[in-house]
């Protein structure tokens, strides 16, 4: 057995034990039976005249350390080996790192070979002055060929344009940027020559190098394409039902125009008590029916969301006092008290939409009306302090009846669309539309409130909302102002002159006999051409107008009135049509305002001489 004869002081440190330890043994005695084969198996060819390089695995002081040894044999004066001398240096670290290296390499070919991604690297080309012109695919992953559809054979080595058959390399501007600055980049695009849509990230590992990491959403864009087209077909449906509703509103409001025009002249003339009831009731029922052809409109805006508020000086009383002249017709005949209650701290007039205010409260009145036989109905209207120097006070509404009630598992339901339920022993006649609530939900909401509601079947509900609303100025009555509110409502027509552009006859006819009792000079034309010529010849006071009308259409005849004839005189819509669209469309024409069919010749009369007084036709 050989024995080591030599060690230096490099050995001895690097190895980790003294000379005097090392000098004299055996390498199985300092390594063990199972190192001593490998060191021995080395020797071996050193003994046999060559020389041995290589890196052994050893096990040193329960250590393990690799050592990269340079063997040569030692001969003698005869030329035969007498020894060996061996040169060693410790690679552990090296050995370590490397083996970390290929276990690092193994883990990312693995990842690079499960990606569900598609993955390429690319190498710039570049010209013989030195110019980008081209990238070659050095390299892809299985999913490349996935979604694309190419082999790896096919694309490795190959230039953009060989693989793709295009003339110039596809996305070169966005590719070339990136090797060029090492700034990465993320795009969508279509890849026409593989008809795929792809999201595509790609960056630059190297110095002349890019790679794209991509996946196919070709089914995604088909996804969303399909998605586009129903949301198009749906607001070409929802826009369809809205111009039908309009339509049918229309169709519906000129009829109920007439009976209810004719029901009002029925009720001046001298009648019967049997006579005068059964126009009570033509006249209430009527009523229901414009406010359900108004709630349907309304739903059909609100789906849209097209309703629009408008904010103007308002004065609460006066909101009140019209909402129990309505309530006590809708409880006439019903053992029912209505009372109405306005906190001391609600301002006299405030600041917002006072007709949706008075839309939502007549519905929340009109529903404990139709819900209450006998008790009570209270309207109470109350304000909190103000909460900024604007003076915006949250107005609190309540409405609370004495009616059938809604259990509490219905609740839930009640401001859902077309929600329709009557309680169990509840007049299966007062169910209603579902729309009322909804209605009132969405409007509420809509002006920052919420609606809150509590009830008991068999005694009552209460419904009650707050909603923001700023305090208004008392309106002016210094020298120039035009008549108070309460003037106009004592005022007559007298003296005034009016202009009606109307083609429907029946409609003529209820127009002329609400202005019979009035002392004022009416005049009918039967298109908007007719009041143009019109109004060329004569003077008038204020233009009550048509909107469809055959020739010229009430919108036509605003616009040419105010481009060339008369560019303040005071032009009222009144017209069948309703609507946020109308409104808008009117003003627009130029018009002042506008009267929903059917009217009654007070809410006429009223709209007359707000607007000749407005433009100081009033004496």
């Amino acid at each position: 057995m050989r024995q080591y004869t030599f060690v230096n002081e490099a050995a001895v440190r690097m190895i980790g034990v003294r000379a005097d330890e090392i000098i004299g043994r055996t390498a199985e005695e300092l390594f063990g039976k199972a190192e001593a084969l490998l060191v021995r198996e080395v020797d071996e060819r050193s003994l046999g005249g060559q020389t041995a390089n290589d890196v052994r695995k050893l096990m040193i002081k329960g250590k393990e350390r690799f050592l990269h040894t340079v063997q040569n044999p030692v001969l003698d004066s005869r030329g035969k080996v007498a020894g060996i001398v061996g040169v060693v240096r410790d690679v552990t670290e090296a050995q370590r790192a490397q083996r970390e290296l290929r276990a690092s390499e193994e883990r990312f070919r693995g990842l690079f070979r499960s990606m569900i991604e598609g993955f390429a690297l690319h190498e710039i080309l570049c010209d013989h002055e030195g110019r980008p012109v081209n990238y070659r695919i050095v390299d892809v992953n299985p999913s490349f060929e996935r979604h694309t559809g190419l082999k790896r054979s096919v694309c490795v080595g190959k230039t953009a344009t060989e693989v793709y058959g295009t003339d110039e390399p596809p996305f070169w501007e966005i590719y070339e940027r990136v090797a060029r600055t090492g700034e990465p980049h993320v795009f969508e695009t279509y890849f026409k020559p593989l008809e795929r849509h792809f999201m595509i990230s790609t960056f630059s590992p190297n110095p002349g190098y890019f790679a794209t990491v991509f996946e196919d959403i070709s089914d995604r864009k088909k996804a969303e394409a399909a998605l586009l087209a129903a949301k198009e077909k749906a607001e070409q449906l929802s826009s369809a039902k809205t111009e039908f509703l309009m339509n049918v509103s229309h169709d519906i409001r000129t009829p109920i125009n007439v009976i209810s025009g004719f029901t009002e002249f029925l009720m001046k003339t001298p009648l019967e008590d049997e006579q005068l009831q059964f126009c009570e009731l033509m006249k209430r029922k009527t009523s229901d029916l414009i406010r359900l052809v108004e709630d349907m409109i309304d739903i059909a805006a609100l789906e849209k969301g097209k309703v629009r508020l408008h904010s103007s000086p308002f004065d609460v009383r006066e909101l009140i006092d019209d909402l129990r002249e309505t309530l006590e017709i809708q409880v006439a005949g019903k053992e029912i008290r209505c009372g109405f209650e306005i906190g001391e701290k609600v301002p006299p007039r405030l600041i917002g939409d006072a007709l949706r205010l008075k839309q939502i409260l007549e519905n929340l009145c009109g529903n404990a009306a139709k819900y209450t036989d006998k008790g009570a109905i209270d309207l109470t209207v109350d304000a909190g302090e103000p909460s900024d120097p604007g003076r915006c006070r949250q107005i609190r509404f309540t409405v609370k009846d004495t009616g059938s009630g809604i259990s509490a598992d219905k609740l839930p339901q009640i401001f859902e669309p077309y929600s329709r339920f009557v309680e169990s022993g509840a007049d299966k006649h007062k169910e209603g539309v579902g729309m009322g609530l909804h209605i009132v939900e969405t409007l509420v909401r809509e002006m920052g409130g919420e609606v809150l509601v509590s009830s008991e079947v068999g005694k009552g509900s209460t419904f009650s909302f707050a909603v923001p609303l700023r305090e208004a100025a008392a309106p002016d009555r210094g020298p120039g102002a035009g008549p108070a509110e309460e003037d106009l409502r004592s005022a007559g027509l007298g003296g005034i002159r009016i202009l009606v552009a109307e083609d429907d006859e029946t409609n003529r006819f209820i127009t002329a006999r609400l202005l019979k009792d009035e002392d004022c000079a009416v005049t009918f034309v039967h298109d908007g051409e007719g009041a143009l010529e019109e109004l060329k010849k004569s003077r008038y006071d204020l233009i009550l107008m048509d909107l469809r009308m055959p020739r010229m259409d009430g919108f036509e005849a605003a616009r040419e009135i105010r481009a060339g004839i008369d560019a303040n005189i005071p032009i009222l819509a009144l017209t069948a049509h309703v609507g946020e669209w109308v409104e808008k469309d009117c003003l627009d024409a130029g018009m002042n305002g506008y009267l929903a069919k059917p009217v009654t010749a007070e809410q006429l009369k009223q709209m007359i001489l707000r607007h000749v007084a407005a433009r100081g036709g009033l004496a």
